[in-house]
């Protein structure tokens, strides 16, 4: 299923589920964050709180904000010792 997305928009996919992304414009920065939440007793915290899979995350928001950090974290560094 294809869902266009604007910038700041925060899709969740559920573990298990083959995705991919691309961008029909020249300047984009898309980022992924894979996590696997388990519960004592192995329940998968999703399965129980079946978050919503598509939500606009405003800007500024501390969510914003961890994601940019997170993203600018493993921007790969240049030769001249500065970042892309």
């Amino acid at each position: 299923m294809e869902v266009p997305l604007k910038p700041g928009d925060l899709i969740v996919v559920p573990p298990g589920v083959n995705h991919h992304a691309y961008s029909t414009t020249k300047q984009v920065t898309l980022g992924s964050i894979h996590v696997n939440l388990k519960l004592p007793g192995g329940q998968d915290a999703f399965e129980m709180l079946v978050p919503p899979t598509h939500r606009s995350v405003k800007k500024g928001a501390r969510l914003a904000q961890y994601l940019a950090t997170a993203i600018d974290e493993w921007k790969p560094e240049r030769r001249d010792g500065h970042y892309a």
